[in-house]
């Protein structure tokens, strides 16, 4: 029996990114795929900059970004295609916002070529998960392989992480019930290629959303010449007949667009469903991704929300690892994905009634009204944080710390999330106590003292002035742990919580 650290099931974008960041760790990982190789149809179209940092954690940022195309933000248009509110979402840090477009086979594939570089990462394509079992410190799978249908393979994991999808087999075995968040739908998404974007007559630089009781429409231009178009339907019965090019042309028509520019590439109907499960682990099984939460697709943040469940899981399985936690740690994986995904679900469920109903009518009368600067129609919405879990409860804990452009004394241009490194990290704008010091030496936090004469740290140092904090300690997700005003404090809560588990 073949044993791995990490056996992860499920091959889609965050089942592939999960290989990364467990392969970039240096540890054994076996990922399986029931299917004989990858969806070749576009799905998921956008990721925002979280999810940029998080691909660059695994080197592969500067070969996904030349791939994507930065869009402005959301438009709602009304009748005769009128922009009349523009939803933008800008950030803390010197990177574009996004939403970043991408075309998702294309994505996928350099996903694929990246967990490849690792020898200790192994893909099975073609390979059907038959069974597993929790045993102590592991977890027992058998797979059916496909190519030779009476050999079963049996492999032991210390952990299996299922990114199966949202009908996935592992949480299907493990019986987990669901949350409904009583919001669903069925969408006719139309993927097509053009012949020239700059044709279009509409503002190709936002995501735009025809707000409507009878038939509401998404469009977008994403990377190089995709287009997609998504259509609303009502009711639990779509029309089959929808699904026909024919059909598909003539709605993009309906919806003021030049079909004799575009050639249809995939014409599917999907049910969408707004769900967060009532469990996300058992023993040492776990599910991320649509295995654990369900969105409405109308902010872009279904496959976003998997990859930062497999950012939030790998350093605590990391400490699990290398026996600095025990498994209790594992507690606060859904505690802090759950609420933050609840979150953007509700506000995906916002922007779908604020655009399939009469309500956006709110943000007509709200644009009258002098005080709220709503004037130009544009709205910054605040990040939300992650829910309560291994985070102290001082100020600004529980948000992302912003990513810089940083310049060193070398000239050279680079990234702050490259410069602070993929540990803890305490940066204090103040020299901290000999005691502080050497209990970061035994901790193993990294330590920075910002410099406003350095380049490199300047503009950090302008953060925490404007944020009237003097200290923050930065998990090795970049979500601040805790910050305030003396090292003391932050690192005695940082000792604390972490007595917890142990």
């Amino acid at each position: 029996m073949d044993h791995y650290d990490i056996i992860i099931v499920g091959l889609g974008p965050v089942g592939l990114f999960a290989a990364n960041v467990f392969g970039e760790k240096g540890w054994k990982v076996l990922a399986i795929e029931q299917h004989s190789e990858r969806w070749k149809y576009p799905r998921a179209i956008g990721m925002d900059d979280e999810i940029l940092r998080n691909l660059q954690t695994i080197n592969l940022s500067s070969a996904v970004l030349p791939r994507t195309r930065t869009i402005k933000g959301l438009q709602l248009l009304r009748r005769d295609n009128e922009v009349f509110f523009t939803l933008s979402n800008p950030q803390d840090g010197d990177f574009e916002k996004g939403p970043y477009l991408f075309y998702q086979p294309e994505f996928e594939s350099i996903l694929e070529e990246g967990a490849k570089r690792f020898h200790n990462v192994k893909l099975l394509y073609n390979c059907q998960l038959e069974s597993f079992n929790n045993v102590k410190n592991g977890v027992d799978v058998s797979c059916l392989d496909k190519n030779n249908p009476q050999f079963i393979q049996k492999f032991q994991g210390r952990f299996l992480i299922g990114c199966d999808g949202a009908n996935s087999t592992v949480r299907n075995e493990l019986g987990i019930k669901e949350n409904s968040l009583n919001y669903n739908g069925h969408i006719l998404k139309i993927d097509a290629i053009a012949n020239d974007v700059s044709k279009f007559n509409f503002n190709i630089d936002y995501a735009q959303k025809y707000c409507s009781t009878k038939r509401a429409w998404v469009r977008m231009i994403g990377r190089d010449l995709h287009c997609r178009w998504e259509f609303q339907f009502k009711g639990e019965n779509p029309d089959p007949n929808a699904l026909t090019e024919e059909s598909a042309l003539r709605y993009i028509k309906e919806a003021g667009d030049d079909v004799e520019n575009i050639e249809i590439i995939n014409v599917s109907f999907y049910k969408y469903r707004s769900v967060v499960q009532q469990k996300w682990r058992d023993g040492n099984v776990l599910i991320a991704g649509d295995a654990a939460h369900l969105t409405a697709p109308y902010i872009g943040q279904g496959m976003c929300g998997g990859f930062r469940d497999i950012i939030n899981l790998s350093w605590k399985l990391e400490g699990i690892i290398n026996r600095e936690f025990s498994r209790d740690i594992l507690s606060t994986y859904r505690s802090e994905r759950s609420p933050h995904m609840k979150h953007l679900i509700r506000i995906a469920i916002s922007v779908g009634y604020l655009f399939k109903t009469r309500l956006y009518y709110i943000l007509l009368f709200l644009k009258l009204i002098p005080f709220l600067k709503l004037n130009d129609g544009e709205f910054n919405p605040p990040v939300p944080k992650l829910g309560r879990g291994f985070f102290s409860k001082r100020k600004y804990s529980r948000g992302i710390f912003p990513q810089f452009k940083l310049k060193t004394s070398e000239g050279e241009v680079i990234n702050s999330d490259d410069y602070l490194g993929h540990d803890w990290v305490l940066i204090s704008s103040e020299a901290i106590s000999d005691n502080d010091l050497r209990f970061c030496q035994r901790s193993g936090v990294k330590l920075m003292i910002t410099d406003v004469q350095k380049d490199t740290q300047m503009k950090i140092n302008n953060w925490l002035k404007e944020k009237n904090v003097k200290v923050v300690l930065l998990r090795p997700d970049k979500y601040i742990f805790s910050s305030g005003n003396q090292a003391q404090q932050v690192l005695n809560d940082y000792q604390k919580l972490n007595m917890n588990y142990r």
